[in-house]
């Protein structure tokens, strides 16, 4: 009973998705994933913009570090430093909504749930939204994070504007009137660009429903219908579960705004208790199984994913999913021309791995934009993302990388976990990755804002 009991425990507990306060872990930083540490010299919940400038300017001075951490849900160690780590929470107000232009301009430090209600309220939405919602505004901005929209670029490319305290403590305003030519930079700045205080988004739309219609397919199904779905749907994604051959298809139609919500308790009986407690339980036991049993408990825990079904809601609730178990992620980006041979190449591997492949295959679309390190940057992307859970990932996410990633010029996503790339390797896959570089050493001169996932990226 007691170990029934400790699994269970292991299961349901999870972090504050609003706050992030190292008093509740003895001053640890811990990520959402439970295995990136780190034990800043300082943690700062900062409040104003003086704030970040007088700590910024004391670090350059003292030749210390500095970074910010939003929600901590990064797979990497991006937001990792052993000098002061920040926190923008109480950063976190709505500033301005302005319906007639289609624009909102929020703190840093707001929580994307919490921006998406406001701009319900206001009779606004976005016109793609991330699966996970509890990210800071301008954490989501620094690592190009995206939708599912084949026809929609990442979040970042709807920034207009942004305020921002640089590596000097000096206060700049980049946008499409100030520094203009700047702002593809700072819409994806990794942290080494300055800390963001103030963001405006642009492109907000009337608040619209979405249906959500899901159903099975075989993989070869699914990758001949690819090309009409690329042309035809706004927003859908892909499920490949390893060893079963089969897909789940979720297509998001546009609704009108409306339209009555089809959720419920049984939505949540399904949607959480099911495909997400009940699964994790099953999972933490397969996790330890061996043989004819784990591959009998994975394939119950793959049945959770398949099913038929229509729901309808307003676009935010199903753009969003509930992510409750935490896993292992690695995600990179590959061109749209590549992609059934990239996918296939994935499986592949997946499918040598199984069954210590224990987790779905997503296979997302987005559209290509001019921000210079997003892995969209001048060309659109299907983003594949392996995941794992409770295992021992190094070899599996490096075979990926060694014989798949690298062999479609794929780009990391930088919110995940990388195993193989380093600065060189980013120079050639990023075309204005030269011009980043040169920037961070104007806005940083000192590298205040350095840690060893900004020289993974960028180099010393």
């Amino acid at each position: 009973m007691a170990a029934i009991l400790a699994v269970v425990v292991h299961c349901l507990r999870q972090p504050s998705d609003l706050r992030m306060d190292l008093r509740e872990r003895g001053g640890q930083f811990v990520n959402w994933e439970q295995r990136v540490h780190c034990r800043p010299a300082s943690f700062v919940h900062v409040r104003s913009v003086e704030d970040i400038v007088e700590i910024v300017k004391a670090a350059a001075e003292s030749g210390k570090k500095v970074r910010a951490v939003g929600a901590g849900h990064s797979w990497n160690d991006g937001a990792c430093t052993d000098g002061t780590m920040i926190s923008l929470d109480l950063m976190d107000k709505v500033l301005e909504i302005d319906k007639a232009r289609g624009t909102v301009t929020v703190q840093g430090g707001i929580r994307f749930l919490v921006l998406q209600d406001a701009l319900a309220e206001a009779g606004l939405s976005f016109p793609v939204l991330p699966s996970v919602p509890h990210q800071s505004a301008a954490g989501l901005i620094q690592t190009a994070t995206h939708g599912n929209g084949a026809k929609h670029p990442c979040l970042s490319s709807l920034v207009v504007a942004v305020t921002v305290v640089t590596g000097t403590g000096q206060i700049v305003r980049v946008s499409e009137s100030e520094n203009r030519e700047l702002l593809p930079a700072f819409r994806c700045a990794l942290g080494a660009l300055g800390i963001f205080v103030e963001i405006t988004f642009a492109g907000l739309e009337p608040l619209f429903a979405l249906t959500k219609v899901e159903r099975p397919l075989s993989l070869d199904e699914a990758l001949l219908a690819l090309p009409g779905l690329l042309d035809s749907q706004p927003y859908f994604k892909l499920w490949y579960f390893p060893g079963t051959g089969r897909v789940q298809l979720s297509e998001f139609l546009r609704t009108a705004g409306e339209t009555p919500t089809t959720d419920g308790v049984g939505t949540w009986i399904s949607e959480v208790l099911v495909q997400q407690h009940i699964a994790n339980l099953c999972l933490h036991a397969v996790s330890w199984a061996r043989g004819a049993l784990r591959k009998r408990l994975l394939s119950l825990v793959f049945g959770l994913g398949f099913k038929t079904g229509r729901r309808v809601n307003r676009s935010d609730k199903l753009f969003n999913i509930p992510v409750l178990i935490r896993h292992s992620e690695n995600e990179f980006c590959y061109p749209v021309a590549q992609a059934e041979a990239a996918i296939r190449a994935t499986v592949a591997i997946a499918e040598a791995q199984a069954p210590a492949v224990n987790f779905p295959i997503e296979i997302r679309f987005v559209a290509a934009d001019n921000t210079w390190m997003s892995n969209n940057f001048e060309r659109a992307g299907c983003h594949i993302t392996c995941m794992a859970y409770n295992m021992q990932t190094d070899e599996f996410f490096t075979l990926v990388e060694n014989e798949v990633c690298r062999s479609f010029d794929a780009r990391p996503h930088w919110g995940k976990t990388t195993m193989t790339y380093g600065p060189d390797d980013y120079a050639q896959l990023y075309p204005r990755h030269g011009d980043f570089v040169a920037l961070r050493n104007k806005c940083d001169p000192r590298r205040v804002f350095a840690n060893a996932y900004t020289e993974r990226i960028l180099g010393q």
